[in-house]
């Protein structure tokens, strides 16, 4: 069959460029746009903290007064007092309100040669009469910041369709791909970063400095250079996608990932909750954004309406729990029971009479809902039922299936206006509820590249047992293992929760090789880490570092004697103190002392090798440069 396409003649001439080649038919149900977010860009930061994107020709005032191109086209004429056909500007704001759709895909330009990211889009157009100009706006998901510059030109217009435009690039077909291509390219080369990673080596080698920079450049999706903007990504992020936490001796796997504590809120009468550690928290925050994102792919409401199955399904399980009559009745009429609801959400049924217990999945209801929307459409009950989710006592999943039918017909969904702010405010126990319902296959089919990255920092990770603390995740923490790794697995929690970790989790350790050497780890860590070395530097690019001779020929005697790993750190010989004997006697000299278990003679020898004299009769010693 031929599908015939007609062009645009006018309208091609105006956007062909460089990069582009003849237009082809593009099967894809998305467009994709590229867009400039002010001249040059000037509002750029702007749109991406407020998640939209706006149009300017604000004198035109909202593009709902107009019914067709044609009327812009007039009202531009007008204003500008001219004859000339605006047709670049008409058609950036016709397409704008009427041709921009819901799930495309807007590429943000800055002048002719260099991209700042994309987003997709979430709302139809509105118009925003509280801001001072661009009020023509659609809110979008920003999904990617930072600069690309393309080495070809891109269109001048402020907003082109590029959907149907094919390349000459032998790596992509359609043009939009190659200009994803770029970004996407350009992210593979900036993050090539380990899921798990330690920095090991001696004090003062800057291995804080590096775990603030790497976790602002995994947060950002970017490289970043400078450390007093990354230290604000980081201050920025910390508790939310960043945590920091400190190992030692008493740390332990009920810190950690889950335990029993006791709550000291229920007043005089002592009781035990379940209470997860930071790792789990963490892991379920950063594992919900996959979540999220599979609720946008799948669209913020379903097809009649209604709000998310998942959380319909919660409301449902509420419901069921404060009903006072749990009796049902099967297909054939026999009578059961509902005798518990435990931590994942799934239903524990009884038949009349009989004690065995027969578990409605959460995730198995959902997925025959989503084959079954009337209960009537089930004609063979073990066929019909089985056919969508395999072995099962059908008879139960039928009662299930029944009620939780009823329930959603007469559930009031949350406005759809609303979905995105309900997304924003959500907690901890209901994601966790939500994730329970959602099965791991739809969460794999969202990117690992559109998802918000979380980092947790472990310092000091040497100095907790860490076969202890971190129990049967020492397997799960591998790449593989994880959620969109070749082989997910998952574990259950003492509490009884399904748990397994997501991949857009970055685990990052600090290790301080004085207290312990790579060897004498647990040998599971040494494995399933990457080791990324931090020894004394004597140079460093822009920034000076003291004394480096002295630095140098104390770091020789030391690796003569102790070795490497109790070399003396490049930063206690920078920053605003430039006293040489105050950053020796109350810094280095204590550590030389430490290392060499008080002895005297020793650390003198190490100092006067570096040229240093030692105040007669001192204790601790100190050395007086000027003596």
């Amino acid at each position: 069959m031929i599908i015939p396409y007609i062009i645009n003649i006018e309208k091609y001439m105006t956007t062909l460029t460089q990069g582009f080649s003849e237009p082809k038919l593009n099967l894809s149900s998305k467009k994709y746009w590229l867009y400039a977010p002010g001249r040059n860009a000037v509002l750029w930061d702007e749109f991406y903290n407020q998640g939209i994107m706006g149009l300017g020709w604000d004198n035109l005032g909202d593009l709902n007064d107009y019914s067709s191109k044609e009327e812009i086209t007039i009202k531009l004429q007008e204003l500008s007092d001219s004859t000339v056909n605006p047709y670049n500007n008409a058609s950036a704001n016709y397409e704008f309100k009427e041709a921009v759709a819901i799930g495309d895909i807007v590429i943000a330009k800055k002048g002719r040669s260099e991209l700042i990211g994309y987003g997709i889009i979430t709302s139809d157009y509105f118009y925003d009469n509280s801001r001072s100009s661009y009020q023509k706006c659609r809110k979008i998901d920003w999904k990617k910041k930072g600069s690309w510059k393309t080495g070809f030109s891109l269109p001048l217009k402020t907003l082109t369709d590029v959907t149907k435009y094919t390349t000459e690039h032998p790596d992509y077909e359609f043009y939009y791909e190659r200009v994803m291509g770029i970004m996407d390219a350009n992210e593979e080369y900036q993050l090539k970063f380990p899921l798990n990673s330690i920095f090991y080596g001696p004090l003062g080698t800057g291995k804080t400095y590096n775990t603030i920079l790497r976790s602002a450049q995994i947060i950002e999706n970017r490289m970043i250079d400078n450390f007093s903007e990354a230290q604000g990504i980081f201050n920025e992020n910390l508790g939310e996608q960043i945590e920091f936490i400190t190992f030692h001796q008493n740390y332990s796997y009920e810190d950690f990932i889950q335990g029993i504590r006791p709550d000291v809120e229920s007043g005089n009468n002592l009781t035990f909750e379940k209470k997860d550690g930071v790792f789990t928290r963490i892991a379920v925050n950063a594992l919900f954004e996959y979540y999220k994102e599979h609720r946008k792919l799948n669209q913020t409401t379903t097809s009649s309406g209604k709000s998310d199955e998942n959380e319909i399904y919660l409301d449902f399980i509420e419901n069921i729990k404060s009903r006072e009559n749990k009796e049902y009745s099967t297909i054939g009429g026999f009578k059961v029971f509902v005798n518990n609801i435990n931590n994942n959400g799934n239903i524990e049924f009884t038949y009349n009479n009989r004690s065995r217990r027969y578990t409605v999945s959460s995730k198995r209801l959902l997925k025959l809902f989503a084959s079954y929307k009337d209960i009537s459409e089930i004609k063979n009950l073990n066929k019909d039922i089985r056919g969508i989710i395999g072995g099962c006592d059908c008879s139960i999943y039928w009662v299930a299936l029944k009620e939780f039918i009823e329930f959603y017909n007469n559930y009031e969904s949350v406005p759809a206006e609303d979905i995105q702010d309900e997304f924003e405010e959500v907690g901890y126990k209901t994601k966790k509820k939500l994730l329970s319902t959602v099965d791991l296959n739809d969460l794999r089919k969202v990117s690992k590249k559109s998802v918000k990255k979380y980092v947790i920092i472990i310092d000091e990770i040497n100095r907790a047992n860490i076969s202890r603390v971190f129990g049967e995740l020492i397997t799960l923490i591998e790449p593989d293992k994880r959620s969109h790794g070749h082989i997910p697995l998952t574990c259950t929690l003492p509490a009884g929760d399904s748990f397994l970790i997501p991949s857009n989790l970055y685990i990052i350790g600090t290790m301080n090789t004085a207290d312990k050497s790579i060897a004498l780890l647990d040998i599971a860590l040494r494995r399933r880490f990457e080791f990324i070395s931090m020894y004394p530097l004597y140079e460093i690019e822009g920034q000076e570092i003291f004394d480096v001779d002295i630095l140098q020929k104390i770091n020789k005697q030391i690796k003569e004697k102790k070795g490497y790993d109790f070399q003396i750190g490049h930063s206690y010989f920078m920053g605003d103190n430039m006293d040489l004997n105050e950053r020796m006697n109350n810094k280095v000299i204590p550590l030389l002392l430490e290392y060499f278990m008080n002895d005297e003679k020793e650390v003198k020898g190490i100092l006067s090798s570096a040229g240093l004299t030692v105040k007669p009769d001192s204790w601790p010693l100190e050395i007086d440069r000027e003596a």
